[in-house]
């Protein structure tokens, strides 16, 4: 870890990987006649790997730093099995004690962007595309 002084980055991107993986995969399809199954699993497991290792290391370091004994994962990326294994196993080991809620809760934003469209629509409430985004609508 970095020394007590250092600004610790918490940030994190998966763009650059997310394109470096898109393009091996665009230039082993042009260079064979098809991707080998196995060899797509086992590069679908590395990149599964790569994303575990950053969001459970940063994770950890930020409860660490800021003297949180609990920490939480939610969302849709908490229905991810790897990435529930490797921060029970890291809070374990630092003493941190770990809060994901079952698996059948873990939706992702997208589906719940979805939900609140459909009870919008149903109950008739319509906006034309000139509207302005709100992360709250005025009412709440």
């Amino acid at each position: 870890p970095p020394a007590p002084d250092h600004q610790y980055n918490y940030d994190f991107s998966f763009s650059g990987l997310k394109t470096a993986v898109g393009r091996y995969i665009h230039d082993q399809a042009a260079n064979t006649s098809s991707l080998d199954p196995a060899h797509m699993a086992h590069i679908a497991a590395g990149f599964q790997e790569a994303v575990v290792e950053v969001l459970s290391v940063k994770l950890i370091e930020a409860a660490r730093r800021a003297g949180c004994r609990h920490i939480a994962v939610a969302g849709g990326v908490a229905a991810n099995s790897r990435l529930r294994a490797r921060i029970q196993s890291a809070a374990g080991e630092n003493g941190l004690f770990p809060h994901m809620p079952p698996i059948s809760l873990c939706g992702d934003n997208a589906a719940m962007i979805a939900a609140a469209g459909f009870h919008e629509l149903s109950a008739g409430r319509r906006s034309d595309l000139a509207s302005d985004v709100y992360s709250r609508s005025p009412g709440m």
